[in-house]
């Protein structure tokens, strides 16, 4: 009996989708439905290899929602990512990532290289979106390169941070790294010293930071000084 014959709309097809399904990669595809609600944030589409690291079906995912992006990435990272989200908003036509950490099935965190960029505007506001992850621990076999992506995400993710920080409390961070005391940075910006420690407060609250030297310490990492 002869074989049906495939049309090649349909073989093209098939070529796309073992394309996809191959890559050394999870792909997925996200939509933001309301930019002002995290929750929002949904898995569309996971490709098969994806799935098969996680452990969880399409449809699971889609019934967990935004609670599934809790359950498979670090909690440390879920602000990496829900920022990254937020920037690509603002400025659409570039790509945007970093490195986070995804739980596979096993329970292990693998630290992913991730790139969002966005697939279709919705109302002219970027609503789908699509995410590359790839494994480092098979994209390198040097302790000394993981070291290296480790410390730029580290990087990454500081300078996230800064753009929570207004005008003022960044001038004042420059300032603290260079040793400067409350009242000294007060004359030199023609404000109380009573106005700096508000500030210096601030940037202890915004940057996650306990003291004056992991604060300069925060500084030279991200390149403020």
């Amino acid at each position: 009996m002869k074989s049906p014959e495939i049309h090649p709309e349909e073989q093209e097809a098939l070529f796309y989708q073992s394309i996809v399904e191959n890559l050394p990669g999870n792909i997925l595809v996200n939509v933001v439905n309301d930019v002002n609600d995290k929750q929002s944030f949904v898995n569309l589409w996971t490709n098969k290899r994806g799935l098969d690291f996680i452990g969880y079906s399409q449809k699971e995912i889609s019934e967990i929602g935004f609670e599934f992006f809790l359950r498979v990435v670090h909690p440390d990272d879920i602000q990496v990512l829900m920022q990254t989200i937020s920037r690509i908003q603002t400025d659409p036509k570039k790509s945007f990532g970093g490195l986070i950490r995804v739980r596979s099935k096993e329970g292990d965190y693998h630290w992913m290289m991730w790139s969002v960029t966005v697939m279709e505007f919705k109302n002219g506001v970027p609503w789908k979106m699509l995410i590359a992850n790839l494994d480092v621990s098979e994209m390198v076999d040097s302790e000394n390169q993981i070291s290296i992506l480790l410390k730029e995400n580290l990087r990454l993710k500081n300078q996230l941070r800064t753009c929570l920080l207004t005008r003022r409390e960044t001038e004042i961070l420059k300032l603290i790294s260079q040793g400067m005391t409350d009242k000294e940075i007060g004359e030199c910006l023609h404000i109380s010293a009573k106005t700096v420690k508000t500030h210096r407060n601030n940037l202890h609250r915004k940057l996650h930071q306990k003291n004056t030297a992991s604060l300069v310490h925060f500084a030279f990492e991200t390149g403020l000084v």
